[in-house]
C-alpha cells in the first residue's frame, strides 16, 4: 500500500462554500500554512475564471511553497490555455464520464470523451506540468468505460486520474471495489475525490486508499459547495490509525490553518458538518 499523498482543495472546492470568499492575502496565508503543516499538494483555483483568479494563483505559486500547486479546469483547450499561464506544478482537467451526465448535461456520446482526452491531454503533456484527468461522476459510470477512459488518459500521457464520487453515492465497500478495479487496469496515480452526502466521505476515502489510490482530495473541516468533501484532519488521522500510513501532515500545525479560516474577516460562519472551533 503506497503512502497516501494529501491533495487539499480548500482554496478551490472549499472556497465555493456558500458565504466563503477569501481575499488574496487570506488565500496566500492559508496556502502557506497548509504547506508548513506538511500537505503535499494544494489545489488553489480555477484559472478560467479570469484575470483576477490567475493573478491570485500566480501569487501563491510565487510563494515557492514546499507543497505542489495544482489548478483546476474543464478538459477544453480554453481552460488548458488559462491553466498553463499560471505556472502551477499540476494541471487538473475534468470531464464528465457517466452516461447520465454525458447525455443529459452535454448531449455527447462516450466516444466524445475519448476524443477530448486524445486532443486536450495530448496537448497538455507537451508542457512541463504534471497532468491529471478528472473523471466527473465516476461513481455512476459503467466500470468498463471508466477503465477505457483511464487507459486512454494513460496512453496520451496523463500521470494521474481523479475518481470523483460527485454525488456522494458510494459506500466504503463499493468504493474499494471501484478503486481496486481501476488499480488493476492502469499504471497511473489514482486520486479519490469523495463527497459527504451520506456522511461517508472519510470512510470512502480511506477505503480508496486501502484499495490502492495514491492521493486523497480533501478540504479543511470538509468545506465544499454541497454536503462537504473528505475532511483533511480526519483523513490524516484515519490513515495513520486504520491504515498504518503516515501522510506527513502535522495535525497540530493544522490548527493554525483552521484558525486562519475561522478568522477570515468573519465571513465563514460554519461548515457543512460542524461549526469551526
Amino acid at each position: 500500500m503506497p503512502v497516501p499523498i494529501i491533495n487539499d482543495t480548500t482554496l478551490c472546492d472549499g472556497e465555493q462554500t456558500a458565504g466563503v470568499a477569501f481575499t488574496l492575502e487570506e488565500r496566500c496565508a492559508i496556502a502557506a500554512a497548509l504547506s508548513r503543516a506538511g500537505v503535499a499538494e494544494i489545489e488553489v483555483g480555477i484559472p478560467a475564471l479570469g484575470e483576477d483568479e490567475i493573478a491570485c494563483i500566480k501569487a501563491i505559486v510565487d510563494l515557492n511553497l514546499d507543497a505542489g500547486v495544482m489548478v483546476w479546469g474543464h478538459l477544453t483547450p480554453r481552460d488548458l490555455a488559462a491553466a498553463l499561464r499560471c505556472n502551477a506544478d499540476i494541471v487538473h482537467l475534468s470531464i464528465p464520464v457517466s452516461d447520465i451526465r454525458l447525455q443529459d448535461k452535454l448531449q455527447k456520446p462516450r466516444r466524445w470523451v475519448l476524443e477530448q482526452i486524445a486532443r486536450v491531454i495530448a496537448e497538455a503533456v507537451k508542457s512541463d506540468r504534471k497532468i491529471s484527468l478528472g473523471m466527473e461522476d465516476a461513481s455512476r459510470t459503467d466500470p468498463a468505460f471508466l477503465v477505457q477512459v483511464a487507459r486512454c488518459a494513460q496512453q496520451h500521457g496523463a500521470q494521474r486520474v481523479r475518481f470523483a464520487d460527485t454525488l456522494g453515492v458510494l459506500d466504503p465497500f463499493s468504493t474499494y471495489e471501484a478503486i481496486a478495479r481501476l488499480r488493476d487496469a492502469v499504471d497511473l496515480e489514482i486520486e479519490i475525490h469523495a463527497h459527504d452526502d451520506l456522511g461517508l466521505a472519510t470512510a470512502n476515502t480511506l477505503a480508496a486508499l486501502r484499495a490502492g489510490a495514491t492521493h486523497a482530495n480533501t478540504t479543511v473541516d470538509c468545506l465544499d459547495t454541497g454536503a462537504g468533501n473528505a475532511a483533511l484532519e480526519e483523513i490524516v488521522v484515519g490513515a495513520q490509525h486504520f491504515l498504518g500510513r503516515d501522510t506527513g501532515v502535522n495535525t497540530e500545525a493544522l490548527l493554525a490553518v483552521r484558525r486562519l479560516i475561522k478568522s477570515a474577516s468573519g465571513r465563514i460562519l460554519f461548515s457543512n458538518k460542524r461549526i469551526c472551533p
